[in-house]
């Protein structure tokens, strides 16, 4: 789980990490998932470098985020390794980017 914007309240993080378990799940937080710097779940480069491990880490099936936000959108599009990712990005309004892997399929996190 990412956390590329805002800090996220200890216990809602905790629900949402369960809500994933108990659809057998096994959850991945980032380094930064925890962190706080002001209005950020930590600065900038703790924020980048929590996601680049969850992209670096090929026994991930997908990667969720904490929460929206635009900085969610303009620190990954930022990412020069989000472009060469082999896992695919999917988003939502807050998150609105989209990448599929080469030989990949769109049914598929």
């Amino acid at each position: 789980m990412a956390a590329l914007s805002g800090p996220v309240a200890p216990e809602a993080l905790d629900r949402g990490l369960d809500a994933l378990r108990a659809l057998g799940l096994e959850p991945v937080p980032a380094a930064n998932v925890g962190a706080r710097w002001g209005p950020f779940a930590g600065r900038d480069e703790e924020r980048l470098a929590g996601f680049h491990r969850l992209l670096d880490d090929e026994s991930l099936a997908a990667i969720f985020f904490a929460r929206g936000g635009i900085f969610s959108v303009a620190l990954s599009v930022a990412s020069p390794r989000l472009a060469v990712s082999e896992h695919a990005a999917r988003g939502s309004s807050d998150f609105p980017l989209r990448q599929t892997p080469k030989g990949s399929r769109s049914d598929r996190l």
